[in-house]
């Protein structure tokens, strides 16, 4: 997980750090062939390592993941005006629920009466009851999406016609 997380920030820098997406693209083998290099592991090992993030890494760097990674949503959330419902998962892997709600609810100081924030502990990123929130185990679960937070959504928008 350490490792997963170290890879992710320093791709998403450099993709921030790119003048455009094909820069971006001619570093990433560079950026996998430096982190694997820290890896213990055998030389067949890093081999197969690489050889395998090289390609999806690639692929992800799209038009349009780029841009999202280069966007800054606290310059859109900070200009909210409206009610604002928010979610998350407490076993989410991919947005951690404290970190981001509590930022939210900074970003929401002096309009707090415009956010509806929600923790749902036993939930992954997909809004699923999860054992461990990895993203390996969502094709395992049945559950397409938690009818609560179903339940919280409609209630919400309901709740808005008031």
């Amino acid at each position: 997980m350490e490792q997963q997380v170290r890879i992710n920030s320093r791709y998403y820098q450099m993709i921030i750090d790119s003048r455009d997406l094909n820069d971006a693209k001619s570093k990433v083998k560079a950026l996998v062939n430096e982190e694997i290099a820290t890896y213990d592991l055998s030389p067949e090992l890093k081999q197969q390592q690489i050889n395998s993030l090289v390609p999806a890494l690639e692929k992800s760097l799209n038009p349009w993941f780029f841009n999202f990674i280069r966007t800054n949503p606290e310059l859109y959330i900070q200009q909210i005006q409206i009610p604002v419902f928010a979610a998350f998962g407490g076993k989410d892997v991919q947005v951690n629920a404290a970190q981001n709600g509590n930022r939210l609810l900074e970003l929401f100081k002096g309009k707090e009466e415009l956010l509806e924030l929600k923790v749902y502990p036993e939930l992954n990123h997909l809004f699923q009851k999860a054992k461990t929130g990895a993203v390996a185990e969502y094709a395992e679960i049945e559950e397409t999406f938690n009818v609560k937070v179903l339940g919280d959504m409609a209630n919400f928008i309901l709740g808005l016609k008031k």
